[in-house]
């Protein structure tokens, strides 16, 4: 997907409800607080599945292996970390923002929000919880992530795959171009 996923009914101010399946639309809040099973069948549905660890590092590092979707030195404003303004003109809000709305966080790929807005499940499996829950990686860092976990390489964020956070979301692959 060249955004986060999203829900087909969602907007730039609201995430919409629909689960019917995701979406991969600029300008609109992705679809964060979803399981990892979720997200999973969200792609199923739509005949994708979710990124892998190789996959997604590559659509963020690119054929030049940058340290940042957008290249190798930090620039706080680019992505929406926590040094971005998520709403210029007032407090630095630390905010969800819709997919593709900081124009400048594309990788070279194309791809856009790979660093920062929501971390994404990826179907690496990391363990078990005593609980017995799968725990999974989650990439590219959120609105609330320091410049450290926005890099294309970092993958020390994990989850229970049965916990839906409010800055996790997920965007779908395929072993075909769209």
């Amino acid at each position: 997907y060249r955004y986060e996923a999203s829900r087909p009914d969602a907007t730039p101010s609201s995430a919409g409800a629909s689960e019917a399946r995701p979406c991969s639309r600029p300008m609109v809040l992705p679809w964060a607080s979803v399981t990892y099973a979720d997200a999973e069948a969200a792609c199923v549905r739509v005949g994708k599945r979710l990124c892998s660890p190789t996959e997604w590092q590559a659509a963020c590092a690119g054929v030049d292996n940058n340290v940042y979707p957008y290249g190798n030195t930090y620039v706080p404003d680019t992505c929406n970390g926590v040094d971005a303004d998520g709403i210029p003109g007032g407090a630095d809000d630390d905010v969800l923002l819709a997919t593709g709305a900081m124009m400048q966080c594309v990788s070279a790929d194309g791809l856009f929000d790979l660093s920062g807005n929501l971390r994404e499940w990826t179907d690496d499996l990391r363990g078990t919880t005593a609980m017995g829950d799968n725990v999974y990686v989650i990439r590219g860092g959120e609105f609330q992530t320091p410049w450290p976990g926005l890099t294309c390489a970092f993958d020390l964020s994990q989850a229970a795959g049965s916990v839906p956070l409010p800055t996790v979301g997920f965007r779908c692959c395929s072993d075909t171009a769209p």
